[in-house]
């Protein structure tokens, strides 16, 4: 029924509605409650605003934070050190609104001149052909399986959905590999190969947890101390009840801070 409802609309058009609302008369197998609240127009889906424009809209690029990951936090501390004003009266309501007004607009400053933009990178890589139409046979069967419902359709679902995935981890190392092989160690900019495996995930670094006693050891002060009890009760002094005598009859020779003689021959003359 939608493609007969869309061939009366012509080539260029924009149709709106509740597409996921359930009724037998557009094949659905069962017909919800929704439907209802659909035509009469008080669906409690979020409504959508439709802007046309001949020109072209900016897009928003999301929301501004303060900071990022190049923030210098050191030339962020020394301006706030610098330039706060600390002699403040917070005697009446008015006063502590506008020292509050005062340190937000001075924490946005100095977060602002210490963070540098970052630059979003606009290149996007070309999906293969082939990974286009494994990820629309995956929709069409999981569409087929959501209409009937049947552990065979789940099946065929199910095999698409693994294939998709081995077929993007294969595309994907391949692209890497391709790209890598176009590098140098000496190469500049985005041509350099240090600088393009920096990007790729890394191992994670986990540190072991630390037993102190019978408790876990979890701040810097205990672990440290940890470390001391048991570093104290390995690296100890052999036990020397009984003296040894070649290291007694060593000690009580003569002439211990001096050099050993050099051995001599006799001259004859």
């Amino acid at each position: 029924m939608f493609s007969d409802f869309f061939k009366t609309l012509g080539n260029r058009f924009i149709a709106g509605g509740d597409w996921n609302a359930k009724h037998s008369h557009w094949g659905s197998r069962i017909t919800n409650t929704l439907i209802k609240s659909s035509l009469d127009g008080s669906s409690d889906h979020t409504p959508v605003i439709l802007i046309l424009s001949p020109i072209a809209i900016p897009h928003d690029s999301g929301t501004d934070y303060l900071h990022n990951s190049k923030t210098d936090w050191d030339c962020f501390r020394e301006y706030l050190e610098s330039n706060i004003d600390l002699k403040l009266s917070l005697k009446t309501n008015e006063e502590v609104d506008n020292a509050s007004l005062y340190i937000t607009n001075l924490i946005q400053v100095a977060a602002w001149t210490s963070t540098p933009e970052l630059k979003a990178s606009s290149y996007s890589a070309p999906t293969p052909l082939v990974v286009k139409k494994k990820v629309a046979e995956k929709r069409r069967l999981r569409r087929v399986w959501q209409l009937s419902h049947r552990a065979s359709d789940k099946t065929k679902l199910n095999r698409a959905i693994k294939e998709l995935k081995n077929l993007l981890a294969e595309t994907t190392n391949d692209m890497i590999k391709k790209r890598l092989e176009k590098m140098s160690p000496n190469g500049h900019g985005a041509y350099n190969l240090w600088k393009a495996t920096k990007s790729l995930p890394q191992p994670q670094q986990c540190s072991p947890p630390i037993r102190s006693g019978s408790t876990w050891a979890r701040t810097d002060q205990e672990k440290s101390e940890a470390f001391a009890i048991h570093l104290s009760s390995v690296f100890k002094p052999n036990d020397a009840d009984t003296p040894d005598p070649e290291i007694e009859a060593i000690l009580k020779q003569d002439l211990q801070m001096c050099l050993p003689l050099r051995h001599t021959t006799q001259r004859t003359d």
